[in-house]
């Protein structure tokens, strides 16, 4: 037992009780090999302190099994350590050396002018400082092995990495690098958090801070709790496979301190680039001030995940420190793969707030930007991608502009408005705006209150326009309305609700496929839909100035305006517009002689400033509206030729509230309707609409309308929806 007992005490005080087979102490910087490499001792034929360097040490645990340790016996400055790869398990732990100056703590050994590569499993380095060499050459390149770790997260464990080359490489040429490769809590291109001696403000320090050269195909590499600054490139990945990056600090690397001017920014040139990767999860970062995009994302990357990050300035003052390029840049060769953007803060980028697109962009909260908050592009030939639930304010341009963009489903984002009334947050230009032939977008949805919110931008709420900007559905928005805890309150678009120009064919407002779901379109600056110079659009089932519950919001121009040929509008509530600061006008306006074959068919206007229908500068023809008698329950008249004339009732002579149905003239012109009973209105209109090129006429003088005592029981109707 006694012998027993000596044993067990001698192994607890081997060098494998800590779990390494030998711990060698560098004491010496110069570059001196071992002697006489295997033997179990760091030695090198000199007297004290350069018995042991650290190409020794290392020479020497290449040539031992089992898991070895070096540590340092003093602060080092190694200038040409012209070290030799590690080819087995082992630790270089610089932590016991970390030294303080007027820098700031940091590690106490400092090797310079020549890279350390890694070639094994089970590799540890920590607490060292990496500076200098030349261009292309890294601090450490790992070009084979698992479980490697690089910083760490104990006190003093992280690495310094203030070299001219990369920071950490991983060069995987030889496709012999394996699992779990963790670089965890270094900092890159600065020593401190605050400035330092080194460097020169108008340079990079090293070309990246981190760079993966064709990872293998089943790796687990993890980037965590790292500062990087003032390098080309903070975090370069190329080919990489199955990787995270989380919670590092990019560009501007500790927000949490208040820091006092530029002179405390570290800008890299771009925060993350990545290029033909997959399954990579890039989230809680800080990612601001760099100098080009913030997050880049080149062709072919595949199930991408970028969630949660704070991106732009951390500064209370964001005028002052802008974030450069895009917030997040997506190549458009990448959207046919799985991208999603996710809960992400984005705040005063120079360019874009994300610009490109994905599969899902969610949740998003985009602000201050000085180009677009989003900028959508591409999509050719792909299912739909959602962009959806984002808070949209306060960018220069327009909140979400889709420039020839395909199959994008725009639903649930709060652009310009915000949750609480916040006349400010709108966008400079439009709150949606697109153009340069988009096709086939929903803006919008089909189902109840899935729609876009749309308030306070300076420009329209909906913009679509140019040539080929074609087949884009639009329904079920809100558009002009803000809603915080004492209810809905105005929050008006500074030029149309929605707007049609130049050239833009075939889209639908109000409708996706045969699917009606209204946009609800209130108090715009200037009407709530206008189509100029744009034809072949369908207008169905939108609530233009007014709401489901018929309350009277209005637009000051006039509801719908139309300057162009072959648009349908129908199913429609058009009222209370036209009370602006110009002349009263009319619920739908169709002007100029090339205006024709606007068919209006089966809406409501009512209680609008001017006429419910007006044909201006020869507006569809100067169609002559039918002219109606009444003789009992029969309504008869003489209009076109084999002509469809609708009827409706109302409160006023010259509007329609409800459509109350149709006959059809014969081909003298002539026609005759039985009233069904009875109508609604005081008044019975009728409009007409020409076969062949369907353009519509305004309101009929009117008729006597009510044959039943409809004031009796429906007060508030009848009198003007009040």
């Amino acid at each position: 037992m006694r012998i027993f007992l000596i044993i067990l005490w001698m192994v607890m005080l081997s060098p494998f009780s800590s779990g390494f087979a030998v711990e060698f102490t560098v004491s010496s910087d110069k570059a001196y090999d071992d002697i006489n490499p295997g033997d179990g001792g760091c030695s090198t034929g000199y007297a004290f302190p350069d018995n042991c360097t650290l190409r020794a040490a290392i020479q020497e645990a290449n040539a031992l099994a089992g898991p070895d340790r070096i540590v340092f016996d003093r602060s080092l400055v190694l200038p040409y350590p012209n070290l030799p790869e590690i080819r087995e398990s082992l630790t270089i732990d610089g932590s016991s050396q970390w030294t303080s100056d007027s820098i700031g703590p940091r590690p106490g050994v400092e090797i310079g002018a020549g890279e350390l590569v890694i070639c094994s499993d089970d590799v540890v380095v920590t607490g060292l400082m990496f500076f200098g060499g030349t261009s292309g050459e890294a601090g450490i390149t790992v070009e084979c092995g698992d479980n490697i770790r690089i910083g760490g997260p104990g006190d003093n464990e992280r690495n310094v990495f203030i070299v001219t080359g990369t920071g950490v490489q991983l060069d995987n040429w030889r496709g012999l690098i394996g699992d779990k490769v963790t670089i965890q809590y270094n900092y890159f291109g600065i020593i401190h958090k605050y400035r330092d001696s080194y460097g020169n403000d108008n340079e990079y320090r090293s070309e990246n801070g981190i760079e993966e050269l064709c990872h293998g195909s089943s790796n687990t590499l993890v980037i965590e709790h790292n500062l990087i600054g003032e390098c080309r490139c903070g975090i370069a990945l190329h080919c990489a496979r199955d990787v995270t990056i989380r919670e590092n600090r990019i560009g501007h690397p500790n927000p949490y301190y208040s820091l006092g001017g530029f002179a405390d920014r570290f800008p890299n040139g771009t925060g993350i680039y990545l290029f033909s990767s997959s399954d990579v999860t890039i989230e809680h970062n800080g990612i601001a001030d760099n100098i080009n995009h913030q997050v880049e994302l080149s062709t072919q990357d595949r199930l991408t995940r970028i969630e949660n990050n704070q991106i732009g300035a951390y500064h209370t003052d964001y005028t002052v420190f802008p974030s450069h390029g895009d917030g997040i840049n997506v190549d458009g060769g990448v959207l046919g793969s799985v991208l999603e953007i996710l809960d992400n803060d984005i705040v005063n980028i120079n360019g874009n707030g994300i610009s490109g697109g994905a599969e899902s962009i969610k949740g998003n909260r985009i602000k201050l930007n000085k180009k677009n908050g989003i900028l959508l592009q591409g999509g050719a030939g792909l299912g739909q991608r959602i962009v959806s639930s984002n808070t949209i304010n306060s960018n220069q341009e327009s909140g979400i502009l889709l420039d020839n963009a395909q199959n994008f489903v725009l639903g649930k984002n709060r652009i310009g408005v915000s949750v609480g009334y916040h006349p400010d947050a709108g966008n400079g230009l439009d709150g949606i705006r697109v153009v340069n032939g988009s096709i086939h977008n929903l803006i919008g949805d089909t189902v109840s209150e899935a729609g876009n919110r749309i308030g306070f931008n300076m420009g329209n709420g909906i913009y679509i326009g140019g040539t080929g900007t074609r087949d884009n559905d639009v329904a079920g928005n809100v558009i002009g309305l803000a809603e915080d805890s004492a209810g809905f309150r105005k929050a008006g678009n500074h030029k149309h609700g929605i707007a049609l120009y130049d050239n833009a064919e075939a889209n639908n407002i109000g409708l996706s496929g045969d699917i009606i779901n209204a946009n609800i379109i209130l108090d715009s600056h200037w009407r709530g839909i206008a189509v100029i110079n744009s034809n072949h659009n369908r207008i169905f089932g939108n609530l233009v100035g007014t709401d489901k519950e018929g309350h009277n919001w209005g637009n000051a121009y006039s509801g719908i305006q139309i300057v162009g040929n072959n648009n349908e509008i129908k199913y429609n509530t058009v009222a209370f517009n036209g009370y602006g600061p110009s002349q009263p006008q009319g619920g739908i306006i169709v002007q100029g002689a090339s205006s024709y074959g606007n068919r209006l068919s089966e809406n409501s206007i009512f209680q609008n400033a001017a006429a419910g229908i007006e044909l201006v500068d020869g507006g569809n023809q100067n169609l002559q509206a039918p002219l109606v008698t009444r003789n009992g329950l029969t309504v008869s008249g003489t209009t076109y030729p084999s002509a469809t004339v609708e009827f409706f009732s109302g409160p006023e002579e010259d509007e329609g509230t409800y459509f109350e149905g149709s006959a059809q003239a014969d081909i003298a012109g002539n026609f005759s309707w039985q009233i069904p009973g009875h109508v609604r209105g005081k008044y019975i209109t009728a409009t007409v609409t020409t076969p062949h090129v369907f353009s519509t006429s305004a309101f009929s003088l009117p008729v006597q309308g009510y044959t039943f005592p409809w004031p009796m029981f429906l007060p508030g109707i009848i009198n003007g929806r009040n």
